[in-house]
């Protein structure tokens, strides 16, 4: 990735605190889909800070090849002629077709009623959907919209942000913990957590730097934001601080968050990727000192990962990417998987479920022997490292703790994250089949 030639700047970012009146907002349950309504409390202003502004160090390039492997096989599923994205819905999947949002069955496309129960609602056209953990954001004309319990409900948000200024709704955490990232459509960029709306602004040199294009939620208030200038940004407002990470990035097409909290963009340069730390990854989905291939789409669910690149569909296996299908017209938000493990995937504006339901994961055999390898053997077996003894490895309480676990071994709350990374740093496909297992059937 090329770098540009760097100047000498100073960088200060404010969070300031949403001033409209009786402004409300929202608190979504992942779990249950309720909503519980708070008026936006003022927390005192945010002091801007003046932060020196260093030049990124270049990308690590990460080459490799997509492993080519037996594909299996795909069936064509009725969607109209402009499909526009799949995307997970609960523990289904759902179609954005003609405008409209819509229940992939086997049988077909069916309509989602919209509203509780007894309740006359429409959503109007909608306009683009976005994941929320398994399920789904919608941006219509009737406001945003949210999935629960096989429903789509309009969001309170709706009321109190003019929702046709927003371009991109993305979400991180769940329940009480859940926060949203706003993008509007003249690039500015909202925080909304806790009862609490904040506007995030940089300033560089005093002057406001505007055109944010995407932003891609990094772990508890934090997110990746790029500009139309191609630059990423890393805000932490937890910190109240940013950081410039990457120069002269790609165009990108969609983004991501991975379960552990790594933020994923699909680009014209390949995928880049970004932890913790602030390094960026770029994986060039080509051989080592090939030009990078364009990624169209990423797509994070289940502790899985898949992209589509250069004509294939491609998922995370190990450390490497395995071709699970081909695709002949590539798009954003073409791939995803519902709750029993199905892939959909849509091929310029046609629909296809991609070969039978792999078998259900059991405790035994898919689940045990990580919770043995990392779990007990390393602490919890014996205490050590100043854990307390729990048997994770029996299956009544493995099951009884399974949020707990999945919480723990995913930083979803990373003042506990579990094994710790002084002794091992786990990646998303390690604990992939724990997180599968846990929002599943949890059989034994």
């Amino acid at each position: 990735m090329m770098r540009a030639r760097y100047q000498p700047n100073r960088l200060s970012i404010g969070a300031a605190v949403s001033t409209t009146p009786t402004v409300r907002t929202m608190l979504l349950s992942l779990r249950c889909g309720c909503l519980a309504i708070l008026s936006l409390s003022a927390c005192g202003p945010v002091t801007g800070m003046i932060v020196p502004l260093e030049a990124p160090a270049a990308p690590i390039v990460v080459p490799g090849e997509p492993v080519s492997a037996t594909k299996p096989t795909r069936s064509a599923t009725a969607s109209g002629t402009t499909s526009q994205a799949v995307i997970r819905f609960g523990n289904d999947c759902a179609v954005l077709t003609n405008g409209e949002l819509k229940l992939v069955t086997d049988s077909g496309l069916a309509a989602i009623p919209v509203g509780a129960v007894g309740e006359a609602m429409s959503t109007g056209p909608v306009r683009a959907v976005f994941p929320r953990g398994n399920g789904v954001f919608a941006l219509a004309e009737g406001g945003l919209f949210h999935d629960s319990n096989g429903r789509l409900l309009r969001s309170p948000l709706s009321d109190s942000i003019d929702i046709s200024t927003v371009a991109e709704v993305q979400s991180f955490g769940a329940a009480e913990s859940e926060e949203l990232w706003l993008r509007l459509n003249d690039g500015t960029i909202s925080h909304v957590k806790a009862g609490q709306k904040r506007d995030v602004v940089f300033s560089l040199n005093g002057t406001p730097v505007t055109g944010a294009i995407a932003v891609v939620p990094a772990g508890a208030n934090r997110a990746i934001v790029a500009t139309s200038s191609r630059e990423l940004y890393r805000v932490d407002l937890t910190a109240n601080s940013v950081k410039r990470i990457a120069i002269e990035i790609g165009t990108i097409a969609t983004t991501a968050t991975d379960s552990d909290g790594t933020a994923l963009l699909a680009t014209t340069q390949g995928l880049l990727r970004i932890g913790a730390d602030d390094v960026v990854a770029q994986l060039t989905f080509a051989a080592d000192g090939a030009v990078a291939k364009a990624v169209s789409d990423v797509v994070a669910v289940d502790g899985q990962l898949y992209v589509v690149v250069d004509g294939h569909v491609a998922q995370r296996t190990a450390s490497t990417f395995t071709i699970v299908q081909d695709v002949a017209s590539a798009s954003t938000r073409s791939v995803t998987r519902n709750g029993s493990g199905v892939v959909w995937m849509l091929d310029g504006a046609a629909l296809f479920k991609l070969g039978a339901a792999p078998p259900p994961l059991s405790f035994a055999t898919d689940v045990k022997p990580f919770i043995v390898a990392e779990c007990q053997q390393a602490c919890h077996e014996t205490g050590a490292n100043y854990a307390p003894i729990r048997h994770y490895d029996v299956y009544a309480t493995a099951k009884a703790n399974a949020a707990l676990l999945v919480t723990r071994v995913t930083g979803a709350n990373q003042n506990s994250l579990m094994p710790p990374t002084t002794y091992k740093v786990l990646d998303a496909s390690d604990y992939a089949n724990l997180v599968q297992w846990a929002q599943g059937g949890q059989l034994p």
